[in-house]
């Protein structure tokens, strides 16, 4: 791929000491040591930072009331609504927030429990003690509930009526 100049390609070109000689019209003017190198477009707002005075404070009362204002007009529309079709999404929505909420909350968990299962000591300790935990759990549950007739008989009469009162 080759490069071609301003000159090759067709393009007007002038060195630049042609150009000043040129056009004396476009001569730069010297810059002194007290002007700033680049002017500021009219349109475009200070730069300078905002004094505090008495007007900025008067200011910051009357957003401040503003604010309150649209937050009463915000509340009386809330009471002008009518909330007797949320009524009927309400349990759906709190099982889905409550899903949510679960959600983010074992993510947190499981991200806590890998960083420590990668700690040299800490994780292989953390991972005995938490089988022995799960064993003795299971160990309690089958002693209290499974072994004898009369218990499995009533865990599995809660069973039953668990399951009924979810699936009616």
């Amino acid at each position: 791929m080759s490069m071609v100049s301003g000159v090759e390609g067709g393009l007007p070109f002038q060195e630049p000491d042609e150009q000043l000689a040129s056009d004396p019209a476009q001569v730069v003017p010297e810059l002194s040591k007290d002007e700033p190198v680049i002017e500021v477009a009219p349109e475009a707002g200070s730069l300078i930072a905002p004094m505090e005075s008495k007007e900025s404070g008067l200011a910051q009362a009357t957003s401040i009331q503003a604010f309150w204002e649209q937050l009463k007009q915000g509340s009386e529309a809330l009471k002008a609504l009518n909330f007797e079709g949320f009524k009927q999404v309400y349990p759906v929505f709190l099982v889905l927030f409550g899903s949510v909420v679960v959600g983010i909350g074992l993510v947190f968990v499981v991200s806590f429990l890998q960083s420590m299962n990668h700690l040299p000591l800490i994780g292989g300790v953390l991972e005995g003690l938490s089988e022995l935990v799960g064993l003795v759990v299971v160990t309690r549950f089958v002693s209290g509930n499974l072994l004898r007739q009369q218990k499995r008989a009533e865990l599995f009469a809660r069973i039953v009526v668990l399951k009924k009162d979810l699936l009616d």
